[in-house]
């Protein structure tokens, strides 16, 4: 006699919605499961199209039955916490969605050339400088700046791998405009902001 749930695999395997599972797989109903934060205030759990999204599930996932899904275990164990180099690559990048009149001022739309070498300048940066505050300007270029302990700094990126700086440190002012290679630091940005 087939149950529901046995009724409803062999319907899904017939569709092609689930494969076969192995002998070593590990499921666990995700009823059990805590929440992604994602999810946490939802009124409905995700649905099987967003679980792979979330890094839940593997092609090979069965489907228990409409209400409850499973997946395998290792799935969202697998995680870290975002860095803060990494959530200010995040801001940069999310700028590349704003269109021209962002800021309700008569703005330029965001250069993507810009941003990229705003993101590129900050992968650059080492632990010995302090993580800068972005800025997007009305030009439609990015920008970082510094303002903490005596340190002033503002940089332009032009999208053509050109930097214009402007430091004030300890009395002294530094200015000028500068190429820069995605792989290495100009020297004297290096030096000027290094805390």
């Amino acid at each position: 006699m087939l149950t529901t749930v046995n009724t409803a695999k062999i319907l899904a395997f017939a569709l092609g919605t689930i494969q076969p599972t192995t002998a070593n797989q590990t499921t666990i109903d995700l009823a059990s499961r805590p929440m992604p934060r994602l999810f946490q205030n939802a009124t409905t759990r995700p649905s099987r199209s967003q679980l792979p999204m979330l890094g839940l599930v593997s092609p090979s996932t069965e489907i228990i039955s409409a209400e409850s899904l499973s997946y395998e275990k290792s799935g969202i164990e697998n995680y870290r916490i975002t860095t803060s180099s990494e959530k200010l690559i995040g801001e940069l990048r999310g700028w590349t969605f704003f269109r021209a009149n962002w800021d309700g001022e008569g703005a330029e739309a965001p250069s993507v050339s810009s941003l990229r070498d705003a993101v590129t300048f900050v992968r650059l940066l080492d632990g010995k400088i302090t993580l800068p505050e972005p800025m997007l300007l009305a030009s439609s270029h990015a920008g970082l700046y510094w303002n903490e302990s005596g340190l002033y700094a503002d940089l332009e990126f032009f999208g053509n791998g050109r930097i214009a700086y402007y430091i004030e440190l300890k009395g002294g002012k530094h200015k000028g405009v500068l190429n820069f290679s995605p792989n290495s630091m100009p020297k004297v940005l290096s030096a000027l902001l290094e805390t």
